[in-house]
Protein backbone atom coordinates (compact mmCIF):
# COMPACT_ATOMS: atom_id res chain seq x y z
CA UNK A 1 0.00 0.00 0.00
CA UNK A 2 1.32 3.43 -0.85
CA UNK A 3 2.33 5.86 1.87
CA UNK A 4 0.51 8.85 0.45
CA UNK A 5 -1.45 10.23 -2.47
CA UNK A 6 -0.62 12.39 -5.41
CA UNK A 7 -2.98 15.32 -5.67
CA UNK A 8 -4.25 14.29 -9.11
CA UNK A 9 -5.33 10.71 -9.72
CA UNK A 10 -7.40 8.95 -12.35
CA UNK A 11 -10.69 7.28 -11.52
CA UNK A 12 -9.05 4.13 -12.87
CA UNK A 13 -6.83 4.13 -9.78
CA UNK A 14 -9.83 3.38 -7.58
CA UNK A 15 -12.67 0.95 -7.16
CA UNK A 16 -15.93 2.87 -7.09
CA UNK A 17 -18.88 1.82 -4.94
CA UNK A 18 -22.13 3.74 -4.79
CA UNK A 19 -23.79 3.93 -1.37
CA UNK A 20 -26.84 5.70 0.12
CA UNK A 21 -25.85 9.05 1.60
CA UNK A 22 -27.51 8.34 4.94
CA UNK A 23 -25.61 5.07 5.21
CA UNK A 24 -22.32 6.90 4.71
CA UNK A 25 -23.23 9.36 7.47
CA UNK A 26 -23.88 6.44 9.83
CA UNK A 27 -20.88 4.40 8.80
CA UNK A 28 -18.11 6.99 8.82
CA UNK A 29 -17.66 7.79 12.47
CA UNK A 30 -15.95 11.12 11.87
CA UNK A 31 -19.38 12.49 10.78
CA UNK A 32 -17.86 14.79 8.14
CA UNK A 33 -19.98 17.62 6.75
CA UNK A 34 -18.66 16.92 3.22
CA UNK A 35 -20.66 13.68 3.15
CA UNK A 36 -23.61 15.95 2.38
CA UNK A 37 -22.30 16.49 -1.14
CA UNK A 38 -23.39 14.18 -3.93
CA UNK A 39 -20.00 13.82 -5.59
CA UNK A 40 -18.13 11.26 -3.56
CA UNK A 41 -15.29 10.71 -1.14
CA UNK A 42 -12.16 8.60 -0.89
CA UNK A 43 -12.03 5.89 1.76
CA UNK A 44 -8.31 5.48 2.38
CA UNK A 45 -7.94 1.93 3.65
CA UNK A 46 -4.16 2.14 3.42
CA UNK A 47 -2.28 1.73 6.69
CA UNK A 48 -0.03 4.44 8.01
CA UNK A 49 -0.59 6.72 5.03
CA UNK A 50 -0.11 10.45 5.47
CA UNK A 51 -3.50 11.26 4.04
CA UNK A 52 -4.43 14.75 2.83
CA UNK A 53 -7.79 16.20 3.78
CA UNK A 54 -8.91 16.16 0.17
CA UNK A 55 -7.77 14.87 -3.21
CA UNK A 56 -8.29 16.18 -6.69
CA UNK A 57 -9.32 13.34 -9.02
CA UNK A 58 -9.60 14.66 -12.56
CA UNK A 59 -12.20 17.46 -12.33
CA UNK A 60 -13.48 16.74 -8.82
CA UNK A 61 -11.99 17.62 -5.45
CA UNK A 62 -13.04 14.84 -3.08
CA UNK A 63 -12.62 14.58 0.69
CA UNK A 64 -10.45 11.78 2.07
CA UNK A 65 -11.32 9.72 5.16
CA UNK A 66 -8.15 8.44 6.93
CA UNK A 67 -7.39 4.78 7.55
CA UNK A 68 -9.07 4.08 10.91
CA UNK A 69 -12.39 5.77 10.19
CA UNK A 70 -12.42 4.56 6.60
CA UNK A 71 -11.97 0.93 7.60
CA UNK A 72 -14.74 1.13 10.16
CA UNK A 73 -16.94 2.86 7.62
CA UNK A 74 -16.27 0.31 4.88
CA UNK A 75 -17.05 -2.64 7.14
CA UNK A 76 -20.18 -0.96 8.49
CA UNK A 77 -21.46 -0.24 4.99
CA UNK A 78 -20.67 -3.73 3.75
CA UNK A 79 -22.51 -5.36 6.64
CA UNK A 80 -25.47 -2.99 6.98
CA UNK A 81 -28.34 -4.49 4.99
CA UNK A 82 -30.78 -1.84 6.22
CA UNK A 83 -29.04 1.00 4.40
CA UNK A 84 -30.80 0.57 1.05
CA UNK A 85 -33.57 2.85 -0.11
CA UNK A 86 -32.16 6.36 0.32
CA UNK A 87 -32.93 8.74 -2.50
CA UNK A 88 -29.52 10.38 -2.40
CA UNK A 89 -26.22 8.58 -2.72
CA UNK A 90 -22.50 9.16 -2.76
CA UNK A 91 -19.63 7.46 -4.59
CA UNK A 92 -16.95 5.87 -2.43
CA UNK A 93 -13.50 5.46 -3.98
CA UNK A 94 -11.29 2.69 -2.60
CA UNK A 95 -7.63 2.96 -3.68
CA UNK A 96 -6.53 0.02 -5.82
CA UNK A 97 -3.06 0.22 -4.31
CA UNK A 98 -4.34 -1.41 -1.11
CA UNK A 99 -5.55 -4.47 -3.02
CA UNK A 100 -2.70 -4.43 -5.52
CA UNK A 101 -0.28 -4.82 -2.64
CA UNK A 102 -2.11 -7.95 -1.48
CA UNK A 103 -2.03 -9.50 -4.95
CA UNK A 104 1.62 -8.61 -5.46
CA UNK A 105 2.54 -10.03 -2.06
CA UNK A 106 1.23 -13.45 -3.09
CA UNK A 107 2.24 -13.25 -6.74
CA UNK A 108 -1.42 -13.36 -7.79
CA UNK A 109 -3.12 -11.46 -10.61
CA UNK A 110 -4.50 -8.12 -9.48
CA UNK A 111 -8.27 -8.02 -9.15
CA UNK A 112 -10.25 -6.30 -11.90
CA UNK A 113 -13.36 -5.45 -9.86
CA UNK A 114 -14.63 -5.28 -6.31
CA UNK A 115 -18.29 -6.22 -5.89
CA UNK A 116 -19.04 -4.81 -2.46
CA UNK A 117 -22.42 -3.03 -2.48
CA UNK A 118 -24.01 -1.93 0.77
CA UNK A 119 -25.13 -4.95 2.81
CA UNK A 120 -23.25 -7.50 0.68
CA UNK A 121 -21.28 -8.76 3.68
CA UNK A 122 -24.02 -8.88 6.32
CA UNK A 123 -23.50 -12.65 6.79
CA UNK A 124 -19.70 -12.47 6.49
CA UNK A 125 -18.45 -13.85 9.81
CA UNK A 126 -14.80 -13.60 8.79
CA UNK A 127 -15.09 -9.90 7.95
CA UNK A 128 -16.86 -9.22 11.22
CA UNK A 129 -14.13 -11.02 13.18
CA UNK A 130 -11.28 -9.24 11.42
CA UNK A 131 -13.01 -5.89 11.85
CA UNK A 132 -13.37 -6.59 15.55
CA UNK A 133 -9.67 -7.38 15.81
CA UNK A 134 -8.79 -4.17 14.01
CA UNK A 135 -11.13 -2.13 16.20
CA UNK A 136 -9.40 -3.41 19.34
CA UNK A 137 -5.96 -2.80 17.86
CA UNK A 138 -6.88 0.80 17.02
CA UNK A 139 -8.26 1.66 20.46
CA UNK A 140 -6.28 4.44 22.20
CA UNK A 141 -5.67 2.19 25.20
CA UNK A 142 -4.34 -0.62 23.01
CA UNK A 143 -0.64 -1.48 23.09
CA UNK A 144 -0.77 -2.92 19.57
CA UNK A 145 2.17 -2.03 17.39
CA UNK A 146 1.97 -0.61 13.89
CA UNK A 147 3.19 -3.99 12.62
CA UNK A 148 0.23 -5.72 14.29
CA UNK A 149 -2.24 -3.27 12.78
CA UNK A 150 -0.62 -3.75 9.37
CA UNK A 151 -0.96 -7.53 9.62
CA UNK A 152 -4.64 -7.35 10.57
CA UNK A 153 -5.34 -4.90 7.77
CA UNK A 154 -3.48 -7.10 5.29
CA UNK A 155 -5.68 -10.04 6.31
CA UNK A 156 -8.77 -7.84 5.98
CA UNK A 157 -7.82 -6.67 2.50
CA UNK A 158 -6.92 -10.21 1.44
CA UNK A 159 -10.34 -11.44 2.53
CA UNK A 160 -12.11 -8.63 0.67
CA UNK A 161 -10.06 -9.26 -2.45
CA UNK A 162 -10.73 -13.01 -2.35
CA UNK A 163 -14.42 -13.00 -1.49
CA UNK A 164 -15.56 -9.87 -3.32
CA UNK A 165 -12.88 -9.35 -5.95
CA UNK A 166 -12.25 -12.89 -7.17
CA UNK A 167 -8.60 -13.01 -6.11
CA UNK A 168 -7.43 -16.59 -6.34
CA UNK A 169 -6.34 -17.95 -2.93
CA UNK A 170 -2.58 -17.76 -2.46
CA UNK A 171 -0.85 -21.07 -2.98
CA UNK A 172 2.61 -22.42 -3.34
CA UNK A 173 3.99 -22.28 -6.88
CA UNK A 174 3.26 -25.21 -9.15
CA UNK A 175 6.16 -27.53 -9.48
CA UNK A 176 8.27 -26.02 -12.20
CA UNK A 177 6.46 -22.66 -11.96
CA UNK A 178 7.78 -19.28 -10.91
CA UNK A 179 8.10 -18.20 -7.29
CA UNK A 180 5.74 -15.34 -6.31
CA UNK A 181 8.53 -12.76 -6.40
CA UNK A 182 9.63 -13.95 -9.85
CA UNK A 183 6.08 -13.84 -11.21
CA UNK A 184 5.53 -10.35 -9.76
CA UNK A 185 8.81 -9.12 -11.23
CA UNK A 186 8.04 -10.62 -14.66
CA UNK A 187 4.53 -9.19 -14.79
CA UNK A 188 5.70 -5.72 -13.83
CA UNK A 189 8.55 -5.81 -16.36
CA UNK A 190 6.22 -6.85 -19.17
CA UNK A 191 3.60 -4.29 -18.16
CA UNK A 192 6.10 -1.45 -18.20
CA UNK A 193 7.11 -2.46 -21.72
CA UNK A 194 3.86 -3.10 -23.55
CA UNK A 195 5.58 -2.50 -26.86
CA UNK A 196 7.81 -5.52 -26.25
CA UNK A 197 10.78 -3.26 -25.55
CA UNK A 198 12.13 -5.63 -22.90
CA UNK A 199 13.54 -8.91 -24.16
CA UNK A 200 12.63 -12.30 -22.75
CA UNK A 201 16.31 -12.83 -21.96
CA UNK A 202 16.36 -9.67 -19.83
CA UNK A 203 13.29 -10.66 -17.80
CA UNK A 204 14.54 -14.22 -17.42
CA UNK A 205 17.94 -12.98 -16.24
CA UNK A 206 16.28 -10.74 -13.62
CA UNK A 207 14.49 -13.87 -12.35
CA UNK A 208 17.75 -15.81 -12.24
CA UNK A 209 16.65 -18.22 -14.98
CA UNK A 210 17.54 -19.05 -18.55
CA UNK A 211 15.12 -17.81 -21.21
CA UNK A 212 13.83 -21.32 -21.98
CA UNK A 213 13.40 -22.20 -18.29
CA UNK A 214 11.67 -18.88 -17.62
CA UNK A 215 9.26 -19.32 -20.52
CA UNK A 216 8.23 -22.81 -19.33
CA UNK A 217 7.88 -21.68 -15.71
CA UNK A 218 5.88 -18.58 -16.67
CA UNK A 219 3.51 -20.68 -18.77
CA UNK A 220 3.01 -23.13 -15.90
CA UNK A 221 2.28 -20.31 -13.43
CA UNK A 222 -0.07 -18.28 -15.64
CA UNK A 223 -1.41 -20.82 -18.11
CA UNK A 224 -0.15 -18.85 -21.10
CA UNK A 225 3.21 -18.09 -22.70
CA UNK A 226 4.84 -14.70 -21.94
CA UNK A 227 3.98 -13.27 -25.37
CA UNK A 228 0.33 -14.34 -25.07
CA UNK A 229 0.12 -12.87 -21.58
CA UNK A 230 1.54 -9.59 -22.86
CA UNK A 231 -1.05 -9.47 -25.65
CA UNK A 232 -3.84 -10.08 -23.14
CA UNK A 233 -2.55 -7.24 -20.95
CA UNK A 234 -2.44 -4.89 -23.93
CA UNK A 235 -6.09 -5.63 -24.63
CA UNK A 236 -7.10 -5.23 -20.97
CA UNK A 237 -5.44 -1.82 -20.81
CA UNK A 238 -6.95 -0.84 -24.14
CA UNK A 239 -10.42 -1.64 -22.77
CA UNK A 240 -9.84 0.81 -19.92
CA UNK A 241 -8.79 3.52 -22.34
CA UNK A 242 -11.70 2.85 -24.72
CA UNK A 243 -14.21 3.23 -21.87
CA UNK A 244 -12.68 6.56 -20.85
CA UNK A 245 -13.58 7.90 -24.31
CA UNK A 246 -12.12 10.96 -25.95
CA UNK A 247 -8.95 9.22 -27.13
CA UNK A 248 -8.74 8.17 -30.79
CA UNK A 249 -8.30 4.45 -31.43
CA UNK A 250 -5.06 5.14 -33.28
CA UNK A 251 -3.64 6.78 -30.16
CA UNK A 252 -4.86 3.93 -27.94
CA UNK A 253 -3.19 1.45 -30.28
CA UNK A 254 0.18 3.17 -29.94
CA UNK A 255 -0.18 3.65 -26.17
CA UNK A 256 -0.81 -0.09 -25.74
CA UNK A 257 2.19 -1.17 -27.79
CA UNK A 258 0.55 -1.97 -31.15
CA UNK A 259 2.28 -0.94 -34.35
CA UNK A 260 -0.83 0.77 -35.76
CA UNK A 261 -4.63 0.91 -35.49
CA UNK A 262 -5.11 -1.92 -37.97
CA UNK A 263 -2.90 -4.26 -35.93
CA UNK A 264 -4.74 -3.22 -32.77
CA UNK A 265 -8.19 -3.81 -34.29
CA UNK A 266 -7.27 -7.26 -35.62
CA UNK A 267 -5.79 -8.38 -32.30
CA UNK A 268 -8.69 -6.93 -30.29
CA UNK A 269 -11.24 -8.72 -32.47
CA UNK A 270 -9.32 -12.00 -32.29
CA UNK A 271 -9.23 -11.92 -28.48
CA UNK A 272 -12.69 -10.51 -27.71
CA UNK A 273 -14.83 -11.34 -30.73
CA UNK A 274 -15.61 -7.63 -31.25
CA UNK A 275 -13.94 -4.71 -32.94
CA UNK A 276 -13.02 -1.95 -30.42
CA UNK A 277 -15.99 0.21 -31.44
CA UNK A 278 -18.48 -2.65 -31.24
CA UNK A 279 -17.07 -3.72 -27.89
CA UNK A 280 -17.60 -0.21 -26.52
CA UNK A 281 -21.16 -0.19 -27.84
CA UNK A 282 -21.80 -3.56 -26.13
CA UNK A 283 -20.54 -2.12 -22.83
CA UNK A 284 -22.82 0.90 -23.17
CA UNK A 285 -25.86 -1.36 -23.42
CA UNK A 286 -24.88 -3.60 -20.49
CA UNK A 287 -25.91 -2.95 -16.83
CA UNK A 288 -23.81 -0.34 -15.04
CA UNK A 289 -21.07 -1.97 -12.97
CA UNK A 290 -20.14 -0.85 -9.49
CA UNK A 291 -16.43 -1.26 -10.05
CA UNK A 292 -14.02 0.32 -12.49
CA UNK A 293 -11.89 -1.84 -14.87
CA UNK A 294 -8.38 -2.81 -13.83
CA UNK A 295 -5.55 -0.32 -13.95
CA UNK A 296 -2.10 -0.86 -15.32
CA UNK A 297 0.23 -2.70 -12.97
CA UNK A 298 2.60 -0.42 -11.13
Amino acid sequence: MSRGYAQTRSYRDFFRIHAPLAAVDRAVDSAPPFARSNRGLVLNIDTGAETPGEMRIELDTLPVIPFAAATRGLVSLAMDSAAYGDDQGVDLFLPRSAFDRVADHYGAARIASLSLPVGAAREDVVLAHLASCLERALEPSSASSTATIDQVSLALNLHLAQRYGGLKPPRTPDRGGLAPWQLRLARNALDRNLDGGVSLDTVADACGLSASHFSRAFSRSTGVAPHRWLMQRRIEIAKDMIMERGMPLAQIALACGFSDQSHFTRTFAMMTGFTPRRWRTAQDTSPVCQAIPAQVYA
